[in-house]
């Protein structure tokens, strides 16, 4: 695929970005709880986070999270990149990642509580309407990104 050759580089990235490892304070929001940091393409992070947050809740992401996100992102210098499909690359990687870790739990590859083996059970059933929601809507959510 062109956009793996022609990505930028990777970068250290927080990787876990979500309502609860945002902390609101007088002084505006800071990100919190980077256990799961490591690498990733910076643009690829945005978007995936962005979108995400935007459609937490929601049937589809509300256009004007994303924009407000966009838009500070935006204004702190962060790096944007193209507003494709392939910007949901991240996305679509971080949502595997969690059916391999899961499916790993699920199937007792790795030792879990029943509880939270069930739990897994319902993050793997999840993920999978999760990622055909994000490869049927692809295209649609890349114009979110502009």
């Amino acid at each position: 695929h062109t956009e793996l050759a022609t990505a930028p580089p990777f970068r250290l990235a927080h990787r876990d970005v979500s309502r609860d490892n945002i902390l609101i304070t007088t002084n505006g929001p800071v990100l919190v709880d980077f256990d799961h940091a490591g690498p990733e393409v910076p643009w690829w992070e945005v978007a995936h986070f962005v979108l995400a947050l935007a459609w937490a809740g929601h049937p589809q992401p509300r256009p004007d999270i994303v924009h407000a996100a966009l838009t500070g992102y935006r204004d702190a210098a962060g790096p944007l990149g193209p507003a494709t499909p392939a910007a949901l690359t991240g996305m679509l990687a971080a949502t595997l990642r969690a059916v391999a870790y899961n499916l790993w739990l699920a199937t007792g590859q790795r030792p879990a509580t029943p509880e939270r083996r069930t739990t897994a059970v319902g993050i793997v059933h999840a993920a999978t309407r999760i990622l055909t929601t994000i490869v049927d809507s692809a295209g649609e959510w890349a114009t979110l990104l502009r």
